[in-house]
């Protein structure tokens, strides 16, 4: 068995070539740099909200505008790339389980999924919502390396669900 985690996996399936800017929040503190990360992109996908959950950065009063600030200067900055926003991915905390902040991932969903919403509506037209339940389900046997964090056979599921919508957009 191959050892890949999500990009790697996504890369592997040939849907995308794959650049990697995650595992900070930098982009969220750097306004310049959430402009200018993504220069060379074709698509810009963003996963949105389950480490900001986590790391608690964000109240209910700023999460929300935080998400519009940032995906509109993401938009500004490609207005001719599509953007994909994955809302949280599904994990298997208790459903009532806060943070800091006393958000639930359910409310940090809450607020990335109008996000992209508001800003369609606004005219940013190249954002697309993938909803995180709808490319994974924590409950699936295996797909779990703990209560938080999807295995291998996991990242295997995410980039089985995910490929359309790559390639969708890769030929919009």
């Amino acid at each position: 068995m191959r050892s890949l985690d999500l990009r790697s996996e996504v890369a592997w399936r040939g849907a995308v070539e794959v650049v990697d800017l995650g595992g900070t929040i930098t982009p969220w503190r750097l306004p310049p740099a959430r402009r200018d990360c993504f220069d060379a992109a074709d698509l810009v996908t963003l996963c949105l909200g389950i480490n900001v959950h986590g790391a608690a950065t964000h109240s209910r009063r700023s999460l929300r505008p935080a998400v519009l600030g940032f995906l509109a200067t993401v938009c500004d900055g490609h207005p001719d790339v599509p953007v994909q926003v994955i809302s949280p991915l599904p994990t298997l905390r208790s459903a009532d389980e806060t943070n800091l902040h006393g958000l639930t991932l359910g409310e940090v969903r809450d607020a990335v999924e109008p996000s992209v919403q508001i800003l369609r509506a606004d005219g940013a037209t190249q954002l697309e919502l993938v909803p995180g339940p709808a490319i994974f389900d924590p409950t699936e046997p295996g797909v779990m390396h703990d209560r938080i964090h999807p295995s291998e056979v996991g990242y295997a599921r995410i980039a089985e669900r995910m490929t359309p919508y790559l390639s969708a957009a890769k030929e919009a």
